[in-house]
């Protein structure tokens, strides 16, 4: 029969936890801003980040899932992948709606009336969650994941 360990000695298991943790959101920051400044680049860049890390998971599932470990599966990878894919999609809807903008201003087109402030601000608050969402993705995987 195996004892449970208390939770707060699992937050000490973690690898090197402020460096590990450091490393992560820095990788995270730096995905996420790609991410949104590919925007500006027609989402090219966007799209090329999001085909990249969602195949890495899908190859990384499908290796777990081989070897008969869909248990570490779930307990490694999915409680932060939640938090990681709901901050690059969000982030890629604002590069894409930029994209969308960048065609109309191309394009010279004044069909879409709508209140920029409206819009910005709206805009902004996404960008804010979803960055915050990546923060504690990196902070689940680096005390709760096992990886």
């Amino acid at each position: 029969m195996a004892s449970r360990i208390p939770s707060y000695l699992l937050l000490r298991r973690a690898i090197i936890p402020k460096i590990y943790l450091h490393e992560l959101l820095w990788n995270n920051t730096k995905v996420w801003l790609i991410l949104l400044f590919g925007g500006f680049l027609f989402s090219i860049p966007t799209t090329i980040v999001l085909v990249i890390n969602y195949s890495s998971f899908g190859w990384s599932a499908a290796q777990y899932l081989f070897q008969d470990q869909g248990g570490k599966l779930l307990t490694a990878v999915v409680p932060h992948l939640f938090f990681e894919c709901f901050a690059l999609i969000t982030i890629s809807g604002i590069a894409l709606t930029i994209t969308h903008y960048e065609f109309c201003f191309l394009q010279n087109n004044r069909k879409r009336d709508i209140s920029i402030d409206n819009a910005t601000l709206l805009s902004l608050f996404v960008v804010f969650i979803s960055w915050f969402s990546l923060f504690w993705a990196a902070i689940i995987e680096t005390y709760i994941s096992h990886i």
